[in-house]
């Protein structure tokens, strides 16, 4: 279930550039979001019962597409994480 939510929260927090103002409930999840920055992406790499562990031979791929800005992921490679849902 982690697996899922981490993967969900990583998607709805793309560019909230894309809508002129962010849904109440996009504030929720970039508020509730684990992993904000470069720096707890890379805790959550490191952590061995992370669900991004179940990316496998992908992990590196996906780690370098994440990127952030100010408020948190602004970009990462989706068709990774949907390869392996």
């Amino acid at each position: 279930m982690y697996h899922k939510t981490l993967i969900t929260t990583l998607l709805s927090t793309l560019p909230l550039w894309a809508t002129a103002a962010p849904s109440l409930q996009q504030q929720i999840d970039l508020a509730t979001a684990p992993v904000k920055t470069a720096a707890a992406l890379q805790v959550e790499l490191n952590n061995p019962s992370s669900p991004l562990a179940a990316l496998g031979d992908d992990l590196p791929a996906f780690s370098t597409s994440v990127t952030f800005d100010a408020q948190g992921v602004t970009a990462l490679d989706s068709a990774l994480l949907q390869h392996e849902i």
